[in-house]
């Protein structure tokens, strides 16, 4: 009975989701080709733009290898997930994945993840791993839009997109929205919608600084190595997380995000009735255009729903 309350109890903390917008607002979403959750045995990874499938009887590292052989991206799926963990010894020994599912809804009892992203940005300093959050939606009713990111991008393309992520250029929430986030090679200032708490986490997680308001800023202090934001809606307890800047020698020396661009939402793992989920594609990408997102990349369990064409044109798969 404990344990049933137990599962339950994780479930129930939902969030609410993104409000359906006007019809004439509603414009075409993306749907991301070469986008997969590859499954494994013991644990999970999400690829995007892959140009063809790969061979998942090879290692961990061995699948990370073949798909930035492809100019793809590896994201390491829900790491504190109970039945697939990626324990902190595997997170150290792998490389070369552009990041890690920073929180993931549908995997309870734990679906933050940013005590093993920290624990990354500091073991292996200077390592560009991005924290990444989504809905991993199975089910339209139960799972979609409880998790998704916000990327700034020059435009609604392919190319765009996936470069903006492999850069860095956006941040995750699961509701609180971020309005801007600058810079400069010594500080770093942040705008967002509402009045939130704002909380600059460094090097071994340490809290550097706490605001509360729609501005603040952060100045870079000597000993700092990176500073990541943390963004909470005190009320509903929500978040969201920005990116980490890199800092060497008292001076930022990467800053993610670039002056230019449009915030664009999207969500990145996504599944539907032809592998794992319970709607077909039609309904789930009319759920996520009518509530307003931008993209998305349908991911099915080791299947590439919509295989990436080669073309001069950077519109494929407009909806």
């Amino acid at each position: 009975m404990s344990f049933f309350f137990f599962i339950n109890w994780g479930r129930k903390k939902r969030t609410p989701i993104p409000k359906a917008i006007n019809e004439d607002r509603a414009q075409k979403i993306l749907v991301l080709p070469g986008a997969v959750e590859i499954t494994r045995p013991r644990n999970d990874m999400v690829a995007l733009n892959l140009d063809s499938p790969v061979n998942i009887e090879s290692s961990l590292q061995g699948i990370i290898e073949q798909v930035n052989q492809k100019n793809g991206l590896a994201i390491l799926s829900h790491p504190s997930y109970l039945l697939k963990p990626y324990n902190r010894r595997k997170l150290l020994r792998l490389k070369d994945y552009i990041g890690i599912e920073i929180y993931n809804p549908n995997k309870i009892p734990w679906p933050e993840s940013t005590r093993r992203w920290d624990f990354i940005l500091s073991r292996r300093y200077g390592t560009k791993v991005w924290g990444f959050t989504s809905d991993d939606m199975h089910d339209l009713k139960r799972d979609a839009g409880r998790a998704w990111i916000m990327v700034r991008a020059q435009n609604l393309g392919i190319s765009a997109i996936i470069n903006a992520l492999r850069q860095g250029s956006f941040y995750s929430t699961t509701g609180p929205l971020i309005d801007d986030i600058t810079g400069d090679s010594h500080g770093i200032r942040i705008k967002v919608s509402e009045r939130y708490q704002m909380k600059y986490i460094g090097y071994k997680r340490r809290t550097l600084q706490t605001s509360f308001g729609k501005e603040s800023s952060y100045y870079i202090k000597p000993g700092d190595r990176y500073v990541r934001i943390e963004v909470k809606d005190l009320r509903y307890r929500k978040k969201a997380w920005t990116q980490p800047v890199f800092v060497r020698d008292g001076r930022i020396a990467y800053f993610p995000y670039p002056k230019e661009g449009g915030w664009l939402r999207g969500c990145i793992h996504i599944h539907t009735a032809l592998n794992g989920g319970t709607a077909d594609e039609q309904k789930v990408v009319e759920w996520y255009r009518s509530h307003g997102y931008d993209f998305l990349a349908i991911t099915e369990h080791n299947v590439i729903a919509h295989p990436k064409i080669i073309s001069a044109a950077d519109t494929q798969g407009e909806f």
